[in-house]
């Protein structure tokens, strides 16, 4: 169900709200998305990363990066593409490698 999730925030370009993202309020709200709309494009457009269970996650002028992926290097190519869209803002990676043969 997570994966599925997941896979669907990513392809409809939806941001999941970070705690304390609405205290700014609305205004940072459009930036923020606008963020993570970037960063999803161009983890989207990464054929060396599989963004299949990647969720991208903005607010208070910060990315998160959660989920999983298949080994280590993507996670770290991963942050670097986010990191070349995000501009001034903070790239946090809650990547974590994703084990063969449990529940993949």
């Amino acid at each position: 169900m997570h994966a599925r999730f997941s896979i669907l925030m990513l392809s409809l370009g939806l941001a999941a709200a970070v705690p304390g993202a609405h205290a700014q309020g609305a205004a940072s709200t459009q930036p923020d998305r606008a963020l993570a709309t970037s960063v999803r494009a161009a983890l989207a457009g990464a054929s060396d990363v599989n963004v299949s269970r990647i969720a991208v996650l903005g607010g208070q002028q910060r990315v998160i990066l959660e989920g999983t992926v298949p080994d280590y290097a993507q996670i770290d190519r991963a942050k670097r593409y986010a990191q070349s869209v995000a501009g001034g803002a903070e790239v946090v990676s809650r990547l974590t490698v994703r084990v063969s043969g449990r529940g993949s």
